[in-house]
Formats: C-alpha cells, sequence, structure tokens
C-alpha cells in the first residue's frame, strides 16, 4: 500500500470519525513509513527544511526538544543534507523561544542524551574548526559527563581520514612526541628547552614545529600560553615557528575556545604585549599589526604597552618595510619627497614617515636646495602610515625635534599655535610632548619665532611650571626680540617727532 493510500484512508478516517481513525493516522505515519512520506511530499513539489525541524507548535513546543526526536536526528540530518542545507553552529545555540532564553537546541541535545547525535562526522565533514567551536562552548564541568576527550578526538580523526589526511595529534605520536604534554609545557621552567627539543626530535623526522602544535588545548581549552613563562619565552618561541617557515596571524591572537582568553588577552594578562606587538613578529606585514592593535580593549592599549611604544614600533615596520622604496640621490626632488611610496587602500606611507629620510635629512636638504626647493611646513601636517598620523608628530615623537625646527625656520610659513597643541591619542600635546623629552629649548629657538613674539608668548604661558626650567626664558625672548628687530619687524625704532 502506497503512502499516498494510506494518507488518504488517515484522512477519511478522521474526518468521518471512524473508530479505528487513531490507527490509520498512527500506520500512515509510523517509522517504517516515513521514507516514502517523505518522498511523496517532495515528488509534489514541498520539502521539509531545516527551519520546519528547529520550529515549535502553537504551543511554543518545539519539535526537535525530546528525547525520541534527537533518536532519530541522523535521518534528520539526511533529510537537511538532502535539501542542500547543513547544520551550523548558530542552529545549535539558537534559544528555544522567549521563555526559554537559556535553554538551547545543544542544551536540549544534551539533556537528552544526545551528544553524540551533535559531534558527529556526518554534520561537521570539513568544518573541525567549527565543530570545536561548539564542542567548547559547552563549560567544562558539563563536558565531562559525556566525553573526556576521545569522543571529539575520534570525529576530529574520522573527518580528516574522509579528506585524506591524519590528524596532528597522530602524527605527533607516531613521532615520538607527546602531544598532550603541550599544553602544560610551561607550567615549570625549562619550557622552551623542551619546545626546542620536540623541535629537533621533530626536523630529525622530516616534520616541522607548527603553530598547531603551539596551540594544543588541555581539555579546559587552555593552551601554553596561559603561563607567564610561555610570555617570557615568545620572543625564542617565534623564532622557532619561523625556522619552521610559519608565522601568527591576527586570528591566531585573536582565537579562544569557548570562555578561555585569547592569546593576546593573555599576553595582556601577564603584561606581555611588548613581545606581541614587536618587528620579529610583524616584519613586512604593518597592516595586520594595527589590525590587531585595534581590535585589544582599550585598557591594555593604555595600561600594557601605552600608545606611544606601540608607533614607535609600527614606525621601525614601517621603516624596515618601504624604506628602500626611498631613493636619495642627485635626482631627488620635492615631489619625490612629498609623494608617497606605497598606498595601501586608503593609507598612504610618506617619504617623510621614514627612518631613512630623517637618516638622510642633511644630504636631502642640501639636494632640495640646489633645486632652489624646500620643504614646508604645510608638508609636515601631511599623515602617513596605518595609524594615520601626522609627520609633524611623529618626527617629534621620533626624537627629530631640531630638524622639524631647521625646516620651519626657512620655511615661508612656520609652526603654528594650533600645531603644538594639538591632541595625541595619549590625550597629550606637541608641546607636552615636547616638554617630556626636555626638548622645549629646542622648540623656543628664536629663530623659529622672530617676528611673532606675541605667538611664543602664548605658547610659554601653557608649558607646565615644572617644565620651564629646561628655557632660559629672559635669554630666548631677548635673541627673539633682537631678530624680528633684524628682520624688520614690529620692534622697529620709534618716529621722532621734530620740534616746529
Amino acid at each position: 500500500m502506497t503512502d499516498r493510500t494510506l494518507l488518504k484512508q488517515a484522512y477519511i478516517a478522521t474526518l468521518c470519525n471512524h473508530k479505528d481513525a487513531r490507527f490509520y493516522q498512527n500506520k500512515a505515519f509510523s517509522e517504517q513509513n516515513l521514507d516514502e512520506l517523505a518522498q511523496q511530499i517532495k515528488e509534489a513539489g514541498e520539502k521539509i527544511t531545516k527551519s520546519d525541524f528547529l520550529s515549535c507548535d502553537h504551543f511554543d513546543h518545539y519539535f526537535l526538544d525530546s528525547r525520541e526526536a534527537w533518536k532519530n536526528f541522523d535521518k534528520i540530518i539526511d533529510i537537511v543534507h538532502g535539501n542542500g542545507e547543513r547544520f551550523e553552529i548558530s542552529d545549535f545555540l539558537q534559544t528555544l523561544g522567549p521563555s526559554n532564553q537559556d535553554r538551547t537546541f545543544l542544551s536540549s541535545a544534551l539533556e537528552h542524551g544526545a551528544f553524540d547525535k551533535v559531534f558527529q562526522a556526518k554534520i561537521w565533514q570539513g568544518r573541525y574548526p567549527e565543530m570545536e567551536k561548539l564542542y567548547y562552548t559547552i563549560l567544562p564541568r558539563q563536558r565531562r559527563q559525556y566525553d573526556g576527550g576521545d569522543r571529539i578526538l575520534a570525529v576530529k580523526r574520522e573527518i580528516f581520514e574522509a579528506e585524506g589526511h591524519k590528524i596532528r595529534e597522530d602524527i605527533l605520536k607516531s613521532a615520538g612526541i607527546q602531544w598532550q604534554e603541550f599544553p602544560g609545557i610551561f607550567a615549570q621552567n625549562g619550557g622552551i628547552e623542551k619546545l626546542s627539543t620536540i623541535s629537533n626530535t621533530l626536523r630529525a623526522r622530516g616534520e616541522r614545529l607548527t603553530k598547531e602544535d603551539l596551540l594544543m588545548p588541555d581539555f579546559e581549552g587552555d593552551t601554553m600560553f596561559r603561563y607567564a613563562q610561555a610570555w617570557e619565552a615568545f620572543p625564542q618561541i617565534v623564532s622557532l615557528l619561523e625556522n619552521a617557515g610559519q608565522k601568527f596571524d591576527v586570528e591566531d591572537f585573536l582565537f579562544k575556545r569557548g570562555h578561555k582568553l585569547s592569546l593576546v588577552q593573555r599576553a595582556a594578562e601577564h603584561n606581555a604585549l611588548e613581545n606581541v606587538f614587536t618587528p620579529q613578529v610583524w616584519k613586512d606585514r604593518p597592516a595586520d599589526m594595527v589590525r590587531l592593535w585595534e581590535a585589544l580593549d582599550p585598557a591594555p592599549k593604555s595600561t600594557g604597552l601605552g600608545h606611544d611604544r606601540f608607533l614607535k614600533v609600527l614606525s621601525d615596520i614601517e621603516s624596515e618595510t618601504y624604506g628602500s622604496l626611498l631613493n636619495v640621490d642627485e635626482r631627488t626632488s620635492l615631489a619625490d619627497v612629498k609623494s608617497p611610496v606605497a598606498i595601501e587602500g586608503d593609507v598612504k606611507v610618506m617619504p617623510m614617515g621614514l627612518k631613512k629620510f630623517w637618516d638622510e635629512f642633511e644630504k636631502i636638504q642640501s639636494i632640495l636646495s640646489k633645486k632652489g626647493e624646500a620643504i614646508s611646513v604645510k608638508d609636515l601636517r601631511e599623515t602617513t602610515g596605518f595609524q594615520k598620523i601626522s609627520i609633524l608628530e611623529l618626527a617629534v615623537k621620533n626624537g627629530h625635534l631640531d630638524k622639524i625646527v631647521n625646516i620651519a625656520s626657512a620655511a615661508e610659513d612656520s609652526l603654528t599655535l594650533q600645531d603644538l597643541i594639538m591632541k595625541d591619542d595619549n590625550d597629550l600635546t606637541l608641546l607636552q610632548n615636547i616638554a617630556h623629552q626636555n626638548q622645549l629649548e629646542k622648540l623656543f629657538s628664536p629663530s623659529l619665532w622672530a617676528g611673532r613674539i606675541k605667538d611664543m608668548k602664548t605658547l610659554w604661558a601653557m608649558v607646565d611650571f615644572e617644565d620651564k626650567s629646561q628655557v632660559n626664558w629672559q635669554e630666548v625672548l631677548n635673541k627673539t626680540n633682537l631678530l624680528t628687530l633684524q628682520k624688520g619687524g614690529k620692534s622697529s625704532p620709534p618716529k621722532i617727532k621734530r620740534r616746529k
């Protein structure tokens, strides 16, 4: 008897209120007839979708939220896959309606003993990282009720073998490495020595140390980087990884399992951000380093490393990455100095933002002078690099104030009060930064302020009292007055009235 006939009989019996109506209903929807019934639905141009299975009845009871439903979940998977759909992490983490905000389909599966139904290769083929992510959303104490780690490892092996690959755990085991020891390798002294030995052992066997090894989790989801000693040895760890042809990416630092901290959060926790934001880690990748920096919470930025130290590292990396693009010879012109050496998206790397420019400043000035060209203060206000900071601020912070004064003193335009009171990411003005460097004497150079004594006095009034000792103010004022007179400024001799 076909399913269509059974459906008709069940319909008629129900409509006629037949004494055996329940019998026909049960028979039409019996387990042995479900496959044919599904085929009939498909042939009729209808299909049962994933959202249908994840829906609820008019009493807000979800169809999937029962022990019997999860028992038949393999069949549901087949139907969903047959429709060209697949289950995602978000499906299992979906809450069961407004009245059950703390209850998800995953918690329903665990409650009804369906852990193995959710964590199986059939669902996650080719998507092991997604399955692992879902796995670690379950709190460790709850996970232990269903799996001590063996089940998830077996499923991982099944997924990889279906793709023709071996899992890293088995590769390490074949090389005689106890991969379970990776997460705790820095729990005691000698961690970097042990890691170096492992690296050498792998190399001798034709293998290399990988990021996957370093990020191997324990049952809780933590890695070796939970320990302070791992961060103390981080430069050596990076070197071991470099020797194996690998490097840490932004995603590695931001990746986290379940409720555990990410790598960069662990670094902040152990006051080790200075080991993360280094030229060694981010060589030739300034844009990536900025992306990681911007992903950090504000607190560790200001207390853990500081904007200025980050800026210094970024400046060094930009100079190392793009410095070779700046050619300095007799053909160098002002147009070359003012044109970006590199453009990436909306980022322009300017020659004056590179260390090489300031190292060869005198040579460049001489070449431009012979051509009758000169750098202006307006040129110094241009932004440069991946932090889009002004050349002026960057140069001052890198210790080139004397050269800035040299440019400004000779330029047709000059430094303004606005230039010097603009605030940086630390909420400090350029004037304050100069004072902190003990460089106020250079800033209050008479040649820079000749003809602008009023502005100089205004700026001097803004200098903090404790910093004023850096400058012999009366001497500067006298010399500036003298230069102003020599230039024919406002301090010209008074007119003499003749007697009538």
